[in-house]
């Protein structure tokens, strides 16, 4: 008898570890519903279509996860008449703030081609948007209403806004991308120099984070911009420049609304 419980015991170890378990999880939650408040703000007037629910497996060592959520596209039409859309779904309440950056990106880089061309493919400009963590949807509204500026987007709006960033890369190390690499050190540095000035001039209290890849290693320099004027973050317990850049951000904002 002993043997048969060790056998079962052993079919089912292996059972449990063949991941044959499943675990189903469907999210049904109203998203456009719980943040129509936050959309009737910074979109005005807009619709949502709901398209195909997802289904996402993941096998574990344990479990099979099957998750099924929905999905909508939120449409809209800009102060200059242009339709607008982006994705939404309701997998993660707290990515609403990841589809708001997505989208903050796909408009900024729309407007910034339109007003200086072309971007060469060795610059590339991402905006960052630093707002508090919430899962809460009367939270979010309160924190984040001010900060998208969809329905009135413009340049000067991102790189005007307190709680926002614009990254911005040079990759000059890249033969493929440019014959820029070819430059010398102090000639790189100088080219990112005067081309920062030229934004800083059109966008003059700009929060930027300037990157120069400036050789083949990929070695980086960094310069940091707050309100437009130069700032030296320095590494403090344990944070990097960048972090403790965008702790200078959320200082300058929090003191700004104060």
């Amino acid at each position: 008898m002993a043997n048969v419980w060790k056998k079962f015991i052993v079919f089912m170890f292996i059972f449990l570890l063949s991941g044959c378990i499943p675990k189903k999880e469907n999210h049904d939650e109203d998203y456009p519903k719980i943040f129509g408040d936050f959309f009737d703000y910074v979109l005005g007037e807009w619709t949502s279509v709901e398209t195909d629910k997802k289904h996402d497996h993941f096998t574990g060592a344990v479990f099979i996860f099957e998750t099924t959520y929905r999905n909508w596209v939120i449409s809209y039409k800009d102060d200059k008449g242009n339709q607008q859309s982006f994705h939404l779904d309701n997998l993660i309440l707290d990515e609403i703030t990841e589809y708001m950056l997505v989208h903050t990106r796909d408009l900024f880089r729309k407007n910034l081609e339109n007003e200086i061309g072309k971007v060469p493919n060795y610059i590339t400009y991402k905006p960052y948007i630093l707002v508090p963590y919430t899962e809460d949807p009367d939270e979010f509204y309160e924190q984040s209403k001010d900060v998208y500026h969809f329905k009135d987007f413009s340049l000067s709006r991102v790189f005007e806004n307190p709680s926002m960033y614009v990254r911005v890369k040079f990759l000059l190390s890249d033969e493929k991308m440019t014959n820029l690499s070819k430059l010398s050190k102090d000639e790189k540095i100088q080219m990112v120099q005067k081309k920062t000035n030229q934004l800083l001039k059109i966008f003059p209290k700009a929060n930027l984070l300037i990157s120069l890849k400036w050789d083949a290693k990929k070695n980086t320099i960094d310069y940091f911009y707050l309100d437009g004027k130069r700032v030296y973050p320095k590494i403090t317990f344990g944070f990097d420049e960048s972090e403790v850049y965008e702790e200078m951000i959320c200082y300058a904002c929090f003191h700004e609304t104060e």
